[in-house]
């Protein structure tokens, strides 16, 4: 099926003539917020959505070792609980990543969204990594006859430094809208930047367009369990999935492998904003123009005068995210 004729049941229209050119780039495989990100921004009618790029993530799989050494582990059980939780492949973790976009496509029942494979490891050494996803944003992104393409990055950006580092005359017709990187002024830890500094550093220096919602931003995004039970697992087998999926992570991972749960009744749907800021745009936004800092090695920020001028967001619109997408998974897949 055509995802113009899933869209055509909600009920009302959106001229494609001004629907923003998209492209998704998503570690899919790595949690269970992603896949809702995904399906939101194919149900939303003012995004042209071109194709999706998976990423990888095996930064969580180095913590893991890590955190085993500290904790006295011996190898066979380190291997025991890797080979037991594919959240932190050993490798592979942008094939995983793919074969999870390609999945949630499925049970969408959409046919005509392309899927691209992009770098399968950070940017660490002088060799510019292989990614088709890319050179798929560079090709869209030199269709300057046409609006500007904005790439909206769910986990790693290293695709997106990749296609800079390529073509860098890709940069005036891009709007890179990044969920990653900490809480300003100081930054810190924070997963999606912890997967790539070296890419984070090397988009913020381009002259590409940046939209940064920090995880001070996007951890505002919660969704209660009861919430999902009620309005996200009633919609098809679809909504099903979406909901099992994330609360059989969250038992296996967020519980199992934590001594101090990280979550408890709730769920943060972090992923989901680059489609608030794009979807909602100028009513209400909170945002501040920032210089872009340079992120150290232990993903803090340092001031960077000479920088150009980034959107760092504060809050975005939490609730229209939560019922929006709940509204649009019904009308579209619930039985």
């Amino acid at each position: 099926m055509k995802r113009n004729d899933i869209l055509q049941k909600l009920g009302y229209e959106f001229p494609k003539k001004y629907a923003k050119r998209v492209i998704v780039c998503t570690d899919a495989h790595n949690e269970a917020d992603d896949q809702f990100a995904i399906v939101h921004h194919l149900l939303t009618p003012c995004e042209n959505v071109l194709g999706i790029v998976a990423s990888h993530y095996e930064y969580m799989t180095n913590a893991m070792c890590r955190e085993a050494k500290k904790k006295g582990w011996s190898d066979e059980r380190l291997q025991k609980h890797l080979q037991d939780n594919l959240y932190a492949p050993l490798y592979g973790s942008m094939d995983l990543s793919y074969g999870e976009i390609k999945k949630i496509l499925a049970l969408m029942k959409i046919d005509d969204i392309s899927v691209y494979k992009g770098a399968t490891a950070s940017m660490d050494t002088a060799e510019i990594p292989e990614s088709e996803g890319a050179d798929f944003i560079i090709r869209e992104a030199l269709k300057k006859e046409q609006e500007k393409l904005y790439v909206c990055f769910l986990g790693a950006i290293t695709d997106m430094a990749i296609a800079l580092l390529k073509n860098p005359a890709i940069a005036e017709n891009v709007v890179v809208i990044w969920i990653g990187g900490g809480k300003y002024p100081n930054g810190g830890c924070e997963f999606n930047l912890m997967q790539d500094v070296t890419a984070a550093n090397i988009v913020m220096e381009s002259a590409a367009e940046v939209w940064q919602i920090p995880n001070s931003a996007y951890t505002k995004v919660v969704v209660s369990f009861a919430e999902l039970v009620t309005k996200f697992r009633t919609c098809g087998e679809l909504g099903k999935y979406l909901t099992e999926n994330l609360f059989r992570f969250h038992k296996d991972i967020a519980l199992g492998g934590n001594e101090t749960p990280v979550h408890r009744d709730a769920w943060i749907l972090g992923d989901n904003p680059t489609v608030s800021v794009l979807a909602v745009e100028s009513f209400g936004e909170d945002y501040a123009l920032k210089k872009a800092p340079r992120i150290n090695a232990d993903y803090t920020y340092s001031d960077n005068r000479d920088g150009k001028d980034i959107r760092v967001y504060h809050r975005v619109h939490e609730r229209f995210i939560i019922e929006d997408l709940a509204a649009k998974l019904s009308i579209c897949y619930a039985k």
